[in-house]
């Protein structure tokens, strides 16, 4: 955690320092929590929760016949019993699918097999009732990538539709990036400008991962760093400052 932290001020010392803010531990404190309830499964009997917004559904992946593959699935609001409230939401041609993150106006983002085998990162509209079997929600690859085995994920939606998590590059390497359901656009963070006209790169960052996004558009994930021994390190990128 102190690696963690120091790199995490070290990045954003050379961002200049931007919003003002230094990172600083915070102590845990214990609280009072009510009952866990037992939400139940689908009829495969495995489920995995990984978020829930702010109108309490749930973004789970799940298996939905014994011994059988697992799909994403969301749920309508504060549901009790996941063996009747699951929303299936399939794949995109594959055997396989996740869910990682939802958010009640986007939808439901992370990763799903095509029909190749291949994973890739998906955000249907929160319309959308199910993947549709075909890549038709499929985030698109980052600039560049001609060849058709790489594979990416989306971990991480906001309410404006940015999308964040990895995609691999033309050389298969993982690379942070962001998405916009308004541009259509997959953006690799290593080349982004910041506040004095420099990258992440430029700075001696690979970021490989993007893990969350707010809806103040800061951005956090992992990635490692020149002249450092550890091999995962983790960073925050705040948006650029506005004058």
């Amino acid at each position: 955690m102190q690696e963690q932290i120091q790199a995490q001020s070290s990045l954003n010392n050379q961002l200049k320092a931007q919003r003002g803010q230094t990172p600083r531990k915070v102590p845990l404190k214990e609280s009072n929590w009510p009952t866990p309830e037992d939400l139940n499964t689908p009829a495969g009997g495995q489920a995995y929760a990984y978020a829930i917004n702010d109108d309490s559904r749930i973004a789970v992946k799940a298996t939905f016949t014994p011994g059988g593959p697992f799909h994403a699935f969301n749920t309508s609001a504060v549901p009790a019993d996941l063996a009747i409230e699951s929303n299936d939401i399939g794949t995109m041609g594959g055997t396989a699918s996740e869910g990682l993150d939802m958010h009640e106006l986007k939808g439901t983002v992370d990763r799903s097999q095509l029909s190749t085998g291949y994973w890739r990162a998906f955000l249907p509209p929160i319309s959308a009732p199910n993947l549709g079997n075909s890549a038709i929600y499929e985030i698109c690859g980052l600039p560049g990538v001609t060849r058709s085995d790489w594979s990416s994920a989306a971990y991480g939606v906001n309410k404006f539709g940015q999308v964040v998590g990895y995609a691999q590059d033309q050389g298969l390497t993982n690379r942070a990036v962001l998405y916009s359901d308004q541009t259509g656009v997959t953006t690799d963070l290593n080349d982004i400008t910041l506040d004095g006209g420099q990258t992440p790169a430029g700075l001696g960052w690979t970021l490989t991962s993007a893990q969350a996004i707010d809806d103040a558009g800061v951005i956090v994930g992992s990635g490692i760093i020149s002249g450092r021994n550890t091999a995962w390190i983790a960073w925050i990128l705040y948006p650029k400052c506005q004058d």
